[in-house]
């Protein structure tokens, strides 16, 4: 008897219709007048997508860090695309309890869980406590040795294209 070699051929999960980034925002727009649920997003985003070509206006690519490009905005809910350059690296950070979904447009993305890889919660306080820390020592710095209010003020204002150890944006 003869067996067969049956490789699996990649499936899409779901295959949303294009529409312009008005009718999506307009749809978006709907969804957030209203109780917002994850059922409702998840929905609406299975059903319908920007089109390629009415995202090259929202395009910005920076070539050392991520970009946030909003697309629109209300008290309830946002729509942004995110570029992130090739071997970006976005620092542990939190939302604040807010949902978020992503969908994938073009590329790769690698998503660690920091929980499951470290089997601990991440403490986002330490990132920012050092960030911060090391921003007012570098204010102080530049306000030099004679420091008042307004020099610490003019050397926070000096620093320029600031990387963190994080790599943070």
């Amino acid at each position: 008897m003869e067996t067969q070699n049956l490789v699996p051929v990649p499936q899409a999960i779901y295959s949303p219709t294009p529409v312009s980034a008005e009718q999506f925002v307009d749809g978006v727009r709907r969804l957030s007048e209203n109780l917002i649920t994850k059922q409702k997003i998840y929905d609406y985003l299975v059903a319908y997508e920007i089109r390629p070509e009415d995202l090259e206006r929202y395009k910005n690519w920076q070539p050392d860090r991520h970009t946030r490009n909003k697309i629109f905005r209300n008290d309830m809910i946002e729509v942004m695309l995110i570029c992130w350059p090739i071997a970006a690296i976005t620092p542990l950070h939190t939302h604040n309890g807010q949902l978020g979904w992503m969908t994938m447009i073009e590329g790769q993305l690698l998503v660690e869980n920091y929980k499951k890889k470290f089997n601990v919660d991440p403490n986002i306080g330490a990132v920012y406590g050092y960030v911060a820390a090391d921003l007012t020592v570098q204010g102080l710095k530049n306000a030099g040795k004679d420091l008042t209010t307004d020099s610490f003020v003019a050397g926070l204002e000096k620093i320029k294209d600031y990387k963190d150890l994080f790599n943070g944006p």
